[in-house]
């Protein structure tokens, strides 16, 4: 008879106990327990060996390893960039890229940039992802210019991630880009605006859909007081109101549902003040 997971375990639990073992020593933790084995088995000099292999197979294997275990990793970095700064296989590249990303050395970026313009749509898609993760200046140059590239897929990741590496410098850029219909640039808009820049990304609503809207708003109006001001969140609020529709509305309900426990009071009392006067179903409020 075949036994269930939850006998397993118990049966398990039981066997800890009758030989004095921990009880953190379960079923659940053994998953845990194997993968940071596989990380503390990482051989550091075999691992570099491999990558200096030549051999495909063999790199492809370190890689895979140093993917596992990329804080055992992180020194081997430079040799994953040799790879790529040589040239190699499509595969090699693509794992390479990866890699770069999950060790994520800000000194990567400077060998992973060039490979956003890659005659390979994949391999300028893991690239600009890889960029993401190892951040810093260089980062920033390619994934601003990524956002003129001729694939779709890269234009999208830049504009959505360049909010993420706080890259103020940016803005005119994304502002361009959002002109150009790259509405994921709205996103990152959202995160670093200034109170100016903010309401000057308010005046889309005259000619972009709500959602696109909203998409950058759903990350101006929860950044903290300090980077953006109550006034000016009050203003947003009232600009997506003025447009008097029900979508308009009803996100507005939802931004007030989602309001944090430790946000401002007094703006949250006026946001359900300006819901109210659209006619909108606050429900019942914690």
């Amino acid at each position: 008879m075949l036994c269930s997971t939850r006998h397993i375990s118990l049966w398990l639990l039981g066997l800890g106990v009758a030989l004095n073992m921990p009880i953190g020593t379960s079923w659940a933790q053994i998953p845990k327990r194997k993968s940071e084995q596989q990380a503390e088995a990482l051989d550091v000099t075999e691992t570099k060996k491999n990558l200096q292999s030549g051999q495909e197979s063999r790199v492809i294997g370190a890689l895979d390893q140093l993917k596992q275990a990329p804080t055992l990793g992180k020194p081997l970095a430079p040799d994953v960039e040799e790879l790529l700064a040589k040239g190699t296989t499509l595969k090699i590249t693509l794992n390479a890229l990866g890699v770069l990303g999950a060790l994520g050395e800000v000194k990567s970026s400077r060998v992973i940039a060039p490979y956003v313009r890659h005659r390979s749509g994949p391999v300028r898609q893991v690239a600009a992802n890889a960029l993401l993760q190892t951040k810093g200046p260089d980062a920033v140059e390619a994934l601003r210019g990524a956002l003129r590239s001729s694939d779709p897929e890269v234009r999208d990741i830049a504009a959505r991630g360049l909010g993420d590496l706080k890259a103020k410098e940016v803005l005119p850029d994304l502002f361009q880009s959002l002109d150009q219909r790259v509405f994921a640039a709205a996103v990152s808009i959202g995160k670093l605006c200034d109170p100016t820049e903010c309401m000057k990304f308010m005046e889309q609503l005259k000619k972009l859909q709500l959602e696109v809207i909203t998409s950058g708003t759903d990350h101006l109006l929860f950044r903290p007081a300090s980077e953006i001001d109550d006034k000016t969140k009050l203003a947003v609020i009232e600009k997506i109101a003025e447009l008097r529709t029900m979508p308009a509305t009803d996100y507005l309900v939802a931004v007030y549902k989602r309001w944090p426990k430790d946000g401002s009071k007094s703006l949250k009392k006026e946001l359900g003040e300006v819901i109210e006067d659209n006619g909108g179903d606050l429900g019942e409020d914690e």
